[in-house]
């Protein structure tokens, strides 16, 4: 959205000056930007950190049994889990076993390509967790979402 308005802004900038009004639109846009920008997934040598539009999860990686790079399931698609939606077929999200159960985070949707280096960097700094193969889906209501 940002993209979007930022011409439209700069013209009317250029072309009448500063004006609260202008400031006032193209703040939360600004914002928006500054946020996507720090948004993803890091892994570090002990930790995950999810960082996503409302809030930011660090997970042990101690604490993770298990790791599904699984399609994306969320708000997006609505839920959805059939091969026919185009989300779910080619996005990928994580999917973390801690402790007793599995939790899904489809903040963090990416591509194959993208999840394929997450699931490299997660093994390199934990070998002891279990890589699922995520190409299944799971039932609505089986996991939990963060």
């Amino acid at each position: 959205m940002a993209v979007v308005f930022a011409p439209g802004i700069a013209a009317s900038i250029a072309g009448f000056g500063l004006h609260w009004e202008q400031v006032a639109f193209a703040s939360p846009f600004v914002l928006m930007l500054v946020r996507a920008s720090t948004m993803g997934v890091f892994v570090g040598p002990e930790e995950i950190w999810i960082r996503s539009w409302w809030w930011n999860k660090r997970i042990r990686l101690e604490r993770v049994r298990c790791l599904e790079i699984d399609g994306y399931s969320g708000s997006l698609n609505r839920g959805s889990q059939s091969p026919l939606d185009p989300l779910y077929r080619y996005c990928r999200m994580l999917v973390l076993t801690i402790g007793d159960g599995e939790r899904e985070y489809p903040e963090t949707i990416c591509s194959r390509k993208v999840a394929r280096r997450i699931q490299d960097a997660v093994l390199a700094a934990q070998p002891e967790i279990t890589l699922l193969s995520g190409e299944h889906g799971s039932p609505p209501g089986k996991r939990r979402r963060h």
